[in-house]
């Protein structure tokens, strides 16, 4: 008998900002995410496999802490790293490194207007998830 899969995708991951205007333009404008819905509570960009949702963050006197400002554990795949990490550059954009060799291909990480970390990546052919081949 053949087990169904519980989940068969993302749909959508989470980045907290701490001015929803900025944020917006930054991630439409600077990365070039296409806009697919903004509301005053939240932005949703596309990207091609799930949506990129950003929205107010965290209250520091909440238990969760501030949500601004953290590692996000997002990675954008680059069909050219290098391109992408030098218009970047050029725009102002805050990397922490250059691109570096990594056994599946090439990473970087890099700062939105909040300080959230997001990495970017570009995969050898071999390397690559399905959905970037």
């Amino acid at each position: 008998m053949a087990t169904i899969p519980r989940f068969t995708g993302i749909s959508n991951v989470r980045v907290f900002v701490d001015d929803q205007a900025v944020g917006v333009a930054f991630y439409r404008d600077v990365l070039g995410l296409p806009l697919r819905l903004q509301t005053p509570e939240f932005a949703l960009f596309d990207t091609g496999t799930a949506t990129l949702m950003i929205e107010p963050g965290g209250d520091v006197d909440s238990d969760d802490g501030d949500l601004v400002g953290r590692f996000t554990g997002i990675s954008l795949t680059a069909p050219d790293i290098h391109d992408a990490y030098t218009s970047l550059v050029a725009a102002g954009v805050e990397f922490l490194h250059p691109p570096e060799a990594q056994p599946w291909g090439l990473l970087t990480h890099f700062k939105d207007p909040a300080g959230n970390v997001i990495s970017a990546v570009q995969y050898t052919r071999e390397s690559a998830p399905e959905q970037s081949r």
